[in-house]
């Protein structure tokens, strides 16, 4: 449904119980959006929970769009340590 008075989009199939947006992407139990591919937020996006994989010296789990090599991981995979990176 699109609301041309708001700019607004709202997707609800019938009976659906998650909306996955992408070429070859599948429900993962629990998601209510699954999105394969890019995702831009323009504004506030806020989660309760906000899980990343553990990322590695030249591949930061959390980076920058134009310097993806320098940002946050936790290399050892145990997730006691917070670890930065600069330059790979």
């Amino acid at each position: 449904m699109w609301a041309t008075s708001t700019n607004l989009i709202a997707i609800s199939p019938a009976g659906a119980t998650a909306v996955v947006i992408g070429a070859t992407a599948t429900t993962t139990v629990g998601n209510e959006l699954e999105v394969i591919g890019d995702l831009l937020v323009s504004g506030t996006a806020s989660s309760t929970t906000y899980l990343a994989g553990a990322g590695l010296v030249g591949t930061p789990s959390h980076s920058f769009a134009g310097d993806p090599d320098t940002g946050i991981f936790d290399g050892t995979g145990s997730g006691d340590q917070l670890n930065f990176t600069t330059a790979g």
